[in-house]
């Protein structure tokens, strides 16, 4: 049995290798990517030539069904190559022309896009335009590919022991030395583990980045192998390398499609080559941002692991809250990691599957998944009372959205069309409204406000983090892996939520203090619906700029899932941790009410921005700042909001769940307008009508308020 004492040392230890492991196996992931990127490069080169004869061929009006000679220039093309075994031709509507196996295509391969791979049954597929709606698929084995995997694999796994025993044996020493007997013991091994986490990021970040480095080499002396093999043939059949017309032109088709090279020339009889700078800034700011990122997840977790240290000791060897917090902010912090495991991936998720259904209806279809997500969230709003009267306490509130959670997380992992992918979406949406709730019922189930305010900051605080979490690792995971198999990562994970909630026991109270006639009364206050209505609804409308509009546009500009991610992180992070200054500031300035109508102004001005330029740069500057609105704009329309109650009976906990709903109901509207009018604008323009409308409607409500003055 662990010694009680010891208990701490021994939960840091399994922290410090949880953590290395997931360092580790992003860093064998981004290793992964970069060798299937070469070999996608390397088979680009030896179909090169090939592409261009069938292109010629096209050219005198053949088409390449009926294109003679096609089959031999398959088969002479894989016979010279080095990193292809074989090749396929497939159409859109005849599905398979010419093969030179003899085995079937597997149906999922003859229906990739164009520079899409995928493995299956230990082989490497590549597709790659040939014309119009016929493909060249590229087929090579995988053994050379996993060898090179598992060299890296074992290289870096010896340096993370040596590494890990070395931390371990600081943490024991710090630990035994002055750790235990000291009030700072947990906070002095957590900074140890942070150290590691930085440190082992780096050398992951610059291990894949050598090596990435070292892959250009291989990659010209493919390019150089194809291009001498069209060469010597040319030579075979009488025409000397010397006498050769446009050999540069021809050269600068490896350069055209292979972005690393900027330039390709012969030189001395050798193949010679220019890294392109631009592209090598671009590759090497993805791999920071990826080393950056991986070290942000770990400090997420190791700090969720210090809070709840903290609220451990303050609750010991009394009956006080702390601990109950710390349990609920856990479940909290997971629950949200993993509902949030495809914010940075949905939209363009739902846009792939989308146009696989249809190519002119992509947009509109494209929206279904997010608004049946936000459908589904106004659902478990709606239902968390009964919920929580029916649950009784938070333990078993929890592990009805734990349990919904995990089977939308199923679903979602093995859909494959929109519309079970929808279906599962709402499930998700249906559990975060549930949670969304139940966060602030449990705060509110305190009687002292003191205790109220620190539980709704504490536990709140943690699903800002699992937002954070599951955003990020979501974002990294959808560069190196199928969707379906992130879901599903996401749905074993949600697996370790279950031990936590039976070690918490707290009696849900504020639900059953609500009524469906208290909101009806919040409907009956004029200043309140004209708030809603004019001003939550289309600011929190505009909301979807992040998380539907963001990742949409920005894969159209080559953003990666990880840079989408990063700027979700970089708006959370702002929104969380700027707020107590700029809220301050703010209040300051203005009252609740003004600054709202500041936030909803500057909100949908820099929305508008973006879609007048349509520039990329933009596109991530405005995420950007979007987070800084939000660090004082949520903060004043809730207060804002508050003050509309006057001096009616209706509690804050009703007023509130109205709140919810019309923020849900304007997320719930936004991408289908989106689709409908075909851009973000109007976005902004749902900002400027709900201002405007407010604006003209401010003194007919002075009016109003002056006459019920003089009645009473």
């Amino acid at each position: 049995m662990i010694n009680r004492k010891n208990r701490l040392y021994y939960f840091t230890l399994v922290l410090l290798f949880f953590v290395s492991v997931l360092s580790v196996t992003f860093g064998i992931l981004m290793y992964r990517t970069n060798l299937l990127d070469t070999y996608e490069n390397l088979m680009r080169a030896n179909v090169t030539d090939t592409i261009q004869k069938v292109h010629y061929g096209v050219s005198f009006g053949k088409t390449v069904e009926n294109y003679y000679g096609v089959q031999e220039l398959l088969e002479e093309t894989v016979e010279n190559a080095d990193y292809i075994e074989n090749l396929y031709v497939t159409e859109e509507k005849a599905g398979l022309l010419y093969s030179t196996s003899d085995g079937v295509l597997p149906e999922k391969i003859e229906y990739l896009d164009n520079d899409e791979q995928k493995v299956s049954q230990n082989k490497l597929y590549t597709a790659f335009s040939l014309t119009g709606d016929s493909k060249l698929i590229a087929e090579t084995g995988m053994e050379t590919i996993n060898q090179k995997l598992a060299g890296f694999s074992a290289k870096l796994g010896f340096v993370t022991v040596l590494g890990l025993l070395a931390a371990a044996g600081i943490i024991t020493a710090v630990w035994f030395s002055v750790g235990r007997r000291g009030k700072n013991g947990g906070l002095a091994l957590s900074a140890v583990v942070v150290v590691w986490i930085i440190l082992l990021g780096i050398y992951v970040g610059n291990s894949c980045w050598k090596e990435y480095r070292m892959s250009h080499d291989m990659l010209a002396e493919g390019v150089e192998k194809s291009a001498m093999a069209d060469i010597h043939k040319l030579e075979k059949e009488g025409i000397p390398y010397e006498e050769l017309v446009d050999v540069e032109g021809y050269l600068s088709l490896y350069s055209e499609h292979i972005p690393e090279f900027k330039e390709v020339h012969f030189e001395d009889g050798h193949l010679r080559y220019t890294i392109s700078s631009k592209y090598m800034r671009t590759i090497f700011i993805q791999y920071l941002l990826n080393t950056i990122l991986l070290s942000v997840i770990s400090i997420l977790i190791v700090t969720e692991y210090q809070l709840l240290l903290g609220a451990r000791k303050e609750g010991r060897d009394r009956a006080a809250p702390e601990w109950s917090h710390g349990m609920v902010r856990l479940a909290v912090f997971l629950l949200y990691a993993c509902i949030s495991i495809g914010k940075a991936v949905n939209a363009t998720v739902s846009n792939q599957l989308a146009l696989e259904l249809s190519q002119k209806s992509a947009d509109m279809l494209t929206s279904i998944p997010a608004t049946t997500a936000m459908a589904g969230s106004l659902i478990g709003i709606l239902l968390s009372r009964r919920m929580s009267v029916r649950s009784g306490n938070m333990r078993r509130y929890l592990m009805a959205v734990a349990a919904a959670a995990a089977g939308g997380l199923l679903v979602c992992g093995i859909s494959g069309n929109l519309y079970l992918f929808s279906a599962a979406r709402a499930i998700l949406g249906f559990c975060e409204g549930l949670l969304l709730i139940g966060v602030k019922n449990y705060a509110f189930s305190f009687q002292k406000t003191e205790e109220r305010t620190k539980a709704l900051s504490y536990v709140s605080g943690g699903g800002f983090g699992g937002i954070c979490l599951g955003s990020v690792m979501g974002g990294m995971l959808c560069d190196h892996l199928d969707y379906q198999y992130v879901f599903l990562i996401a749905a074993v994970i949600l697996l370790v939520v279950f031990p936590i909630l039976k070690k918490i026991d707290f009696q849900l109270e504020a639900e059953r203090k609500t009524s469906s006639a208290g909101m009806t009364a919040v409907l009956k206050n004029p200043l309140a619906l004209r708030y809603l209505v004019c001003l939550v609804l289309p600011v929190y409308a505009g909301a979807v700029f992040l998380d539907y509009v963001l990742p949409l546009v920005g894969s159209g500009y080559g953003f990666t899932h990880t840079v989408v991610s990063a700027l979700i992180l970089f708006n959370c992070l702002l929104a969380g941790y700027a707020s107590p200054a700029m809220t301050r500031t703010a209040l300051k300035l203005m009252s609740p009410v003004k600054g709202t109508i500041c936030y909803c102004a500057l909100y949908g001005g820099m929305i508008f921005l973006y879609a007048v330029t349509g520039s990329p740069v933009l596109l991530a500057i405005v995420a950007l700042a979007l987070g800084l609105c939000d660090s004082f704009g949520l903060v004043l329309i809730s207060e804002g909001f508050v003050l509309t109650k006057g001096s009616r009976t209706y509690q804050d906990s009703e007023a509130n769940i109205l709140f919810t709903m019309t923020s849900r109901a304007g997320q719930l509207i936004a991408p289908g307008c989106i689709a409908w009018f075909g851009g973000c604008g109007v976005l902004a323009g749902m900002t400027a009508v709900g201002l405007g409308i407010y604006g003209i409607t401010e003194p007919l409500v002075k009016k109003l308020g002056a006459k019920k003055n003089e009645n009473n």
